[in-house]
């Protein structure tokens, strides 16, 4: 069978930048070419077969060409034992035009396309050693000839020099190092043999440098330069461009810089990874380095500094950029103009960072902030020449304006265009406190005093101040809402004991302003302290968030309409109360947008909540129709115990929350935590999600999509008044400003951070860490829409304790896969992911710590497109998945891991399923899962095989006597697989529950049949049926060995034993199916596929004629690392294997088996 590689999702191990606006990417054994100013993938090579490419090194002197292409440039592409000799041939185009990927070949130099094609020159090797290293050599440093030699360093420290002029190369120098030790790294320095130095990183914790063309009198080269300091092995080496500098990188996590001219001067050291380091590069001034931790981190380089300058600042990180999942950012890289720093994870990710825009991004001092005091008293207040005067509090009124209040109750504007102040109000009623607030689209600022007044102020005086008695004591918070309606804005005033309430302010007319109380709103009974709101006017719902971490929703009908001063105010109360949204911590912001047209649910409204536990948390507010009377009479949730309330909730606490299915709704859809420290503010960008939060006194701005801080102010913490303006989803113009020292400090940002164009993720990010289970979910979202052209869904989940939700999209070079939905809600690994189709799509995921949890599936078109219009390459499905409930813990066992499960929907009309499930206690348990209840029952539970259990499926046989017998099938570490007849145990279960009752839990019988397929652990198995009506079982062990096993299965209720099965001839067996322990199983038609650690995936052709014979068909090495599950589907037409490990392989076969 010809399986065609597609996707590939792996370590990005190695990149370099062929220009400013060109990245070379080693992905396995993949070369790929991106246009960083697009993202857009320009080649893409297969270099390296079945070895990782490791590093990346360009020829020094490019070559401009005469042919197609305007230029050239040669490249060294290493991995293992292997090296291979590439040619780029480019041009360079304008950004603003996309490459035409169908054709590589250019129509002439001025069609301003970038064009890449690598074309591969030779490959060598295996060599006789692991290479740790290799360099392009010149006759000398002036020469224009092209480089003909290469300098290789081997892992046992020793040096060859090869001549790559003809077909095989010929080794012209070998030396081998005195210090003859294995090394971890190794960096040549030098492009002639005569200057040509190796720094060389021990397993002795030091690094070593030597010249390579000098020899003691043993023949040996000796060191020059022994490095000690380091407490682990030395993981990366990178000399300074003049080679007077040295970086080190350790098992350690410190980061060393050493002077090679300077003897004296002693080393320095920098802490601050949390995980081990693998590579350091210095660029001028900087130093950037990668981790185990997921980060890259800018510092300064303290060797650059005079000694006497220098101070613990100099150390400190300028920039610490969190754009990778999971575990390793393995290789970076920096553009030759010295502005852009490339990564690239163990996620797959592949991220770009602007070196020039760290001063404009991250603001460390207070030189990089406007300071605004107040002015001279006597030039607004001369009468008070003595008085104490001071800012009070301040607010943001436009990009370039801020308003303040002072101690003496003066209200003044401060331009920063022209740096002038102007005084538009002055009330003894405002001095000594004032809390603010301010609306850039009505240039006007609302303030509440000391004792209960609300004053109106225009920013350019265009009316004249208003002024009102509203509270009988302070006011404590004022909130400004625009209405759809241009020039009508909604005001909520909070006093500290009585109501509160919500104002209608009018100014369409702009000197004659109007503003009408609408709605006072009743207190919560329990203490509740509001500082955050907001309001659909659409909807009448104003939302609350409180200091006790509550949130509160208030009906307030007929806001948007206009009224008569007669009409008296209406008395609301509260609708809904949901308590403990961030445990004990505040909801400090709530923002509220509607479901998308084309949701099931819709309409509706999506409800976000960001708390100073550092969480957002995103809800979906449904049956916003119903009237306020509809409500229930108890609204009130403790979000502890409650894990979902929706509208299929037909208990009795669920009945009174719901008032019969017509009052208020709420589902929590998602919750994430973005930083240790507060989130304090949320808002949306052109669709994307930003979090505004505190942590160790910096503000930042964070991109939750792209998973990265857009900008960090250092501001002393969150414990101070503050504001952030912005409108634009690159910062390109925004205003934070914060209370330090009496004055307001002001970061004015008006035009992009720098000039240059860059798309920050070229590559998007898969799973960070080793991914344990992987199924096709076509069947699932089939189900639910009538597609023309249905898209490819996969669900993934593994150590990184995520589920993610992906969609492959077709492309001319390679496929791509598109994170749909991502989840977070397993405290361990996922070890299996199954789906049931009942009354609604249900999603069972299942891991460590014996966690088993069941998710709704709801899937729909984008808004806009229907289903018969919905085009899988262009089109992205909008997925969400809801959690319904978990299973509780039953093993008396704490570790006890679910390592497998098996599932079906036994009555869709009642939404009954039955899940199987193998646990590592060496238990199998059987649970019903009802949709309507929401809740796991245990029906029985059986121990045969004494050991671990590994995998399990089911079976539903048809019953002779009419219905259907239900075999579950087990494998454990003991090599044998078991097979038990459920049928009785849950017939009568189901029975039982449906009269109302539920049984105690009972034993599973024995099993009617087993047998020893093989050795050690059977890692996985697949039964299909055959057109004969007999069933093929097919096993793969730890023993490298794979089993068939061709068996007619038979269930008659009316024998005494219904369940039998029998061996229609011997057990096919390959002993040594593959060099290592086989992890995926998969049974296609007439042939079986397997795949293996040993990152191959085997094609079996099975031969029935007589007996049962297994020969290879095809065998396919597999880029992923240690490949652990595997999944298939057939996808029009087209059979379709998915290899999970380290990674993800997507292979494409176009003829069915």
């Amino acid at each position: 069978m010809n399986l065609e590689k597609d996707v590939f999702a792996g370590l990005v191990t190695s990149m370099a930048f062929l220009t400013d606006s060109i990245l070379l990417v080693g992905q396995g054994p993949w070369l790929k070419a991106f246009d960083v100013r697009n993202g857009e993938l320009l080649a893409k090579s297969l270099v390296l077969p079945a070895n990782r490419i490791h590093r990346l090194v360009l020829e020094p002197r490019g070559v401009n060409d005469e042919g197609t292409y305007a230029q050239r440039r040669k490249i060294l592409a290493y991995g293992a034992k292997t090296l291979a000799v590439l040619t780029i041939e480019y041009n360079i185009g304008s950004s603003s035009q996309l490459t035409d990927q169908s054709s590589h070949h250019a129509e002439g130099n001025d069609n301003q396309k970038t064009e890449v094609v690598i074309r591969q020159v030779q490959q060598y090797g295996p060599f006789t050693d692991w290479i740790q290293d290799v360099q392009w050599l010149y006759e000398d440093d002036e020469s224009g000839v092209e480089a003909t030699k290469i300098a290789m360093a081997f892992a046992h420290n020793f040096v060859e020099v090869y001549d790559i002029t003809a077909e095989r190369p010929s080794r012209v120098f070998r030396v081998q190092c005195e210090e003859q030790c294995i090394l971890y790294s190794a960096r040549f320095f030098g492009n002639t043999l005569s200057t040509l130095y190796l720094g060389s990183g021990t397993v002795f914790n030091e690094v070593h440098v030597w010249k390579v063309s000098d020899k003691n009198e043993e023949g040996f080269a000796p060191v020059q330069h022994r490095l000690v300091g380091h407490d682990g092995v030395i993981f990366g080496i990178r000399f300074s461009d003049d080679g007077s500098l040295l970086v080190s990188v350790s098992d350690d996590r410190t980061i060393r810089v050493w002077g090679l001219k300077d003897q004296k001067r002693k080393y320095h050291v920098i802490f601050g990874h949390t995980a081990r380091i693998w590579d350091c590069i210095m660029v001028d001034q900087y130093l950037v380095s990668v981790s185990e931790d997921t980060t890259c981190r800018v510092w300064n380089n303290p060797y650059l500094q005079e000694e006497d300058e220098q101070s613990d600042s100099a150390m400190d990180c300028l920039a610490c950029w969190e754009g990778h999942a999971g575990k390793n950012v393995w290789s970076c890289a920096v553009s030759p103009n010295k502005r852009l720093v490339a990564t690239g994870g163990q996620d797959s990710g592949v991220r770009l960072w602007s070196l020039k825009a760290i001063q404009e991004n991250h603001i460390e001092s207070e030189s990089d902030l406007t300071a605004i005091d107040l002015p001279e008293l006597e030039s607004y207040a001369p009468q008070l020449e003595d008085a104490n005067e001071f800012m009070r509090n301040f607010v943001i009124v436009d990009y370039d304006v801020i308003a303040t209040f002072t101690n003496q109750g003066f209200l003044l504007r401060y331009d920063n265009d022209d740096q002038k102040w102007t005084a538009l109000y002055q009330d003894d009623d405002f001095q000594n406190y004032a809390v603010m607030e301010a609306c850039r689209e009505g240039q006007f600022v609302v303030s509440g005093g000391l004792q209960g007044h609300l004053s109106i102020c225009h920013a350019y005086s265009a009316f004249t101040p208003l002024k009102l008695k509203v509270h009988n004591s302070k006011v404590l918070s004022v909130f400004i809402f625009e209405s759809k309606d241009k020039g009508v804005f909604y005001i909520v005033s909070i006093g500290m004991e009585d109501e509160f309430y919500l104002f209608r302010f009018d100014m369409r007319i702009i000197d004659e302003p109007k503003i009408r109380l609408v709605h006072r709103l009743q207190r919560s009974e329990i203490k509740t302290t509001i500082i955050c709101a907001t309001i659909s006017e659409d909807d009448s719902l104003l939302l609350c968030g409180s200091r006790e971490s509550a949130l509160l929703i208030y009906r307030i009908p007929g806001i948007h309409k206009d009224a008569s001063a007669e009409d008296q105010p209406t008395l609301s109360t509260l609708a809904l109360q949901l308590r403990r949204t961030h445990g004990r911590q505040a909801v400090s912001s709530v923002l509220v947008r509607p479901l998308p047209e084309t949701s099931s649910h819709s309409p509706g409204l999506i409800v976000l909540t960001t708390g100073r536990d550092g969480c957002f948390i995103e809800y979906r507010l449904l049956n916003i129709a119903s009237s306020a009377t509809e409500d229930g009479p108890n609204m009130d949730i403790d979000a502890d115990k409650m894990d979902l309330v929706d509208d299929d909730d037909d208990s009795d606490e669920g009945q009174e929350k719901k008032a019969h299915g017509k009052s208020l709704l709420i589902e929590k859809v998602y919750k994430n935590r973005v930083t240790k420290g507060w989130a304090e503010g949320a808002m949306y960008m052109d669709g994307e999600l930003y979090i505004l939060g505190f942590f160790r006194k910096r503000f930042f701005v964070f991109n939750v999509a792209k998973g990265f801080e857009m900008l960090s102010v250092a501001c002393g913490g969150a414990h101070r008044a503050w504001h952030f303006l912005n409108d634009d989803r690159k910062l390109a113009k925004c205003t934070f400003a914060f209370f330090r020292r009496n004055k307001v400090n002001t970061l004015f940002r008006k035009c992009m951070p720098s000039t240059e164009t860059f798309e920050a993720s070229v590559q998007s990010n898969f799973h960070g860490k080793d991914v344990r289970a992987i199924t096709f979910l076509g069947a699932a979202i089939g189900c639910q829409e009538k597609f023309k052209n249905m898209p490819m869904i996969v669900a993934t989940g593994g150590e990184d304790t995520l589920l993610r939700l992906s969609q492959y999209v077709p492309g001319d070079l390679e496929g791509s896969l598109i994170s749909l939905r991502t989840v977070r809600k397993h405290s361990s690994v996922i070890k299996s992911i199954v789906y049931s189709i009942g009354k609604e799509t249900l999603l069972f995921t299942s891991g460590a710590s014996e966690e088993l949890r069941c998710w709704k599936l709801d899937s729909h078109p984008p808004q806009g497109t229907l289903a018969s219009d919905f085009d899988p390459s262009k089109d992205l499905l909008d997925i969400s998945c809801l959690e319904l409930a978990a299973s509780p813990l039953v093993s008396d066992i704490k570790e006890t891991r679910i390592m497998d499960t098996s599932v079906f929907c036994i009555d869709a009309h009642r939404g009954y399923h039955i899940l199987a499930a193998a646990y590592s206690d060496s238990t199998t348990r059987l649970w019903l899962f009802d949709e309507v209840a929401k809740k796991f029952y245990l029906i029985a539970d059986g121990v045969w095989h004494m050991k671990c259990l590994l995998q399990i499926q089911h079976l539903l046989v048809e019953d002779n006597a009419g219905g259907q017998g239900i075999i579950i099938i087990t494998s454990a570490t003991d090599g044998k697989l078991a097979f038990w007849n459920a049928t009785s145990v849950v017939n009568q279960f189901i029975e039982s529950y449906k009269a109302g009752a539920i049984l105690e839990l009972v034993k599973l019988p024995e099993p009617f049949y087993s047998y020893q397929a093989h050795l050690s652990g059977v890692n996985a198995i697949d039964i299909k049926q055959q057109e004969d009506g007999s069933f093929w079982l097919a096993s793969g062990g730890e023993d490298n060995a794979f089993a068939l096993n061709w068996l007619d299965i038979r269930y008659d209720s009316r024998e005494d034993v219904p369940a039998s099965a029998t061996a229609k001839a011997d057990i096919a067996k390959i002993e040594g199916a593959h060099a290592s322990s086989i992890t995926g199983v998969h049974i296609v038609n007439r042939r079986v596929l397997t795949v293996s650690t040993d990152q191959r995936l085997n094609v079996w052709d099975v031969d029935t004629t007589q007996g049962v014979k297994l020969s290879l068909g095809d065998a396919h090495y597999i880029d992923v690392p240690d490949p652990s599950a595997m999944d298939v589907t057939v996808h029009n037409d087209t059979i379709v294997v998915g290899v999970t490990g380290i990674g993800f392989q997507l292979l494409k076969s176009k003829k069915l088996m």
